[in-house]
């Protein structure tokens, strides 16, 4: 019987992650912030895909693309997510990145969206 401390935490970029030696896996529930932009990956897909976010009125307003990995619970990793619309980013050099901005899987900055990554 032994009491341990224990954290809330959110982990940029990542929605589930290893912790400790053991390498028990976590779900990084993330704040209230971010829940608004939170797409998922296609459960019925079998390899790369996209998904997309759309408004009311069925404007694209976010899209990712994913990679299969068999060791993420949703079978995916999520390598690049497109914020069309929503607040503006800032990275931590202090620069605000207005949307549309791009968030890629291993950077912790967010960059503006090129016009090939944007709904047409």
């Amino acid at each position: 019987n032994r009491i341990d401390a224990t954290y809330n935490l959110t982990v940029a970029d990542f929605h589930t992650y290893f912790v400790g030696e053991e390498r028990v896996l976590v779900h990084n529930c993330g704040g209230a912030g971010r829940g608004g932009n939170r797409l998922k990956p296609d459960p019925d897909a079998s390899g790369e895909h996209s998904t997309v976010k759309r408004d009311g009125d069925g404007n694209v307003t976010g899209h990712a693309q994913w990679r299969p990995n068999d060791k993420n619970p949703t079978g995916f990793d999520q390598v690049k997510r497109v914020d069309v619309t929503g607040k503006p980013h800032t990275n931590k050099d202090g620069t605000s990145v207005p949307t549309p901005h791009v968030h890629e899987k291993g950077t912790k900055d967010v960059r503006p969206a090129r016009t090939d990554e944007l709904p047409k």
